[in-house]
C-alpha cells in the first residue's frame, strides 16, 4: 500500500499555481515526491482536484496497485466519496473515477 498526500498552492495575484505530491510506503518512508507547476491558476477546488488526479496518474505510472490518496480539501474528497458532481471540477472528478480502475485498491481520505 502506498499513501499519496496531495496539496495545491495558489497565488491569485501572480496567477500561478502548483501541486505537491508525497508518496510513502506502509512504514511511512518516502518513496517519491513531485512538485508540479500548473499552467493555469483556477479555482482552489479545481487545483486540489487536479493535484489528486496527477497523483493517481503518477501512481499508475509507477505501477503501484494499492493506493491511499490523502488531501486537505474536504470538498473534493466528499465529492469523490459520495459520487457527487460539481460543475467547476466535473472533468477532473470524471478522470479520477476512471483512474480508480487502474488500481487493485484505491481509497480517498480527508486529512
Amino acid at each position: 500500500m502506498v499513501k499519496l498526500n496531495t496539496d495545491a498552492a495558489l497565488n491569485q495575484q501572480t496567477k500561478k499555481a502548483g501541486w505537491g505530491i508525497v508518496a510513502r510506503d506502509w512504514k511511512g518512508k518516502p518513496v517519491a515526491t513531485w512538485a508540479c507547476p500548473s499552467f493555469t491558476c483556477s479555482a482552489p477546488i479545481l487545483e486540489e482536484a487536479l493535484a489528486i488526479r496527477t497523483a493517481m496518474v503518477k501512481a499508475a505510472l509507477e505501477g503501484w496497485g494499492r493506493i491511499i490518496i490523502e488531501s486537505d480539501c474536504k470538498a473534493v474528497i466528499d465529492r469523490i466519496l459520495k459520487d457527487m458532481d460539481n460543475v467547476v471540477i466535473s472533468t477532473a472528478l470524471q478522470d479520477i473515477k476512471l483512474l480508480k480502475h487502474n488500481f487493485e485498491e484505491c481509497c480517498f481520505s480527508f486529512v
